[in-house]
């Protein structure tokens, strides 16, 4: 028996049984909005009706849901969350197959139910063969977008960078222009490239101000700056943004914990500049006390004993 007729066939008894639905009535309609449903919003029928429940009403086809777990389209106890997302694909198939008007569409949703199976590498073929196929389409930003985060999550950073800088370069005017930024910002602080993620975050600040992608990349440059003990250079830069406050209380803590986390990563030399900048920036600060010891600490590690005896 072909795989897809069995999945049709449980799918359809299973959503009727779990619904209440009548299994008599409406049932193209039924698999065919349950279909779309799935691609973009998975339901989760768990509490309803489990595996060993759906097992035992189908217990004379017990070995087919068995079968069907053993070829992966049952992945969880979500079993029609599961055969929908595999029949959508049939479905988007068919649809592709008959050219319709919305055939961009199907093949775009048709990607992202690989990916919601866990096909990554299908997913990214899929989508890159729709933005080869239509380059006018108006999912195009969108694709690139996930096709984007279809390449991070299997460790392509320079292909993840490609795909946002073409839906940013490309698509200025899209809503996820300003999303495509943030990502770019974390691949590089993730992969070590400060300098390029601060200017990225920057540019976000600049080109959607007020924005919670505006946020976001002022407290993901936050971090950075901590990172690097170069939390003075934070606090000129944020304070000349007029959306946020950022007090004196809140730059204290952060050029401290900055200069502590030099400490407590024994690099003596930047700790003994960063207490020192945060001393002389916060000389009665919220943690004066910690600095002084642990500068005296860094000091005498860095065997520059007879300053060290000048801080109790």
């Amino acid at each position: 028996m072909h795989i897809t007729y069995v999945v049709f066939t449980v799918y359809f008894y299973a959503i009727n049984v779990s619904t209440g639905a009548n299994t008599q009535q409406n049932t193209t309609d039924t698999l065919g909005r349950k279909a779309f449903e799935y691609s973009g919003a998975r339901k989760d029928y768990d509490t309803k009706f489990g595996t060993e429940e759906l097992i035992q009403l189908l217990s004379p086809s017990s070995v087919i849901v068995k079968e069907l777990t053993d070829r992966g389209v049952l992945r969880s106890k979500n079993i029609v969350g599961d055969l929908g997302e595999f029949y959508a694909i049939e479905y988007y198939n068919n649809a592709l197959n008959m050219n319709g008007i919305d055939s961009d569409y199907a093949q775009f949703q048709k990607a992202i139910c690989y990916g919601l199976i866990g096909d990554e590498r299908a997913k990214i073929n899929e989508l890159n063969s729709f933005l080869k196929k239509y380059t006018k389409s108006i999912y195009s930003d969108d694709a690139y977008f996930v096709l984007g985060n279809s390449y991070i999550k299997t460790n392509k950073n320079e292909f993840a960078l490609e795909s946002f800088e073409k839906l940013i370069s490309n698509y200025n005017r899209s809503p996820l222009v300003s999303q495509a930024m943030l990502k770019k910002g974390l691949i590089y602080y993730n992969t070590d490239k400060n300098e390029q993620a601060l200017t990225t975050y920057k540019t976000v600040v600049k080109q959607f101000p007020n924005s919670a992608e505006a946020r976001q990349a002022i407290k993901n440059s936050r971090q950075i700056y901590v990172d690097l003990g170069r939390v003075d250079e934070y606090a000129t830069w944020v304070k000349d943004i007029d959306f946020v406050n950022i007090s004196d209380a809140e730059l204290d803590n952060d050029m401290y914990e900055s200069a502590e986390k030099q400490y407590l990563q024994n690099d003596h030399k930047k700790s003994i500049l960063s207490f020192k900048k945060y001393l002389q920036n916060f000389p009665n600060g919220l943690h004066k006390i910690n600095a002084n010891f642990y500068l005296a600490q860094s000091l005498f590690s860095n065997n520059d004993h007879t300053e060290a005896v000048l801080f109790p």
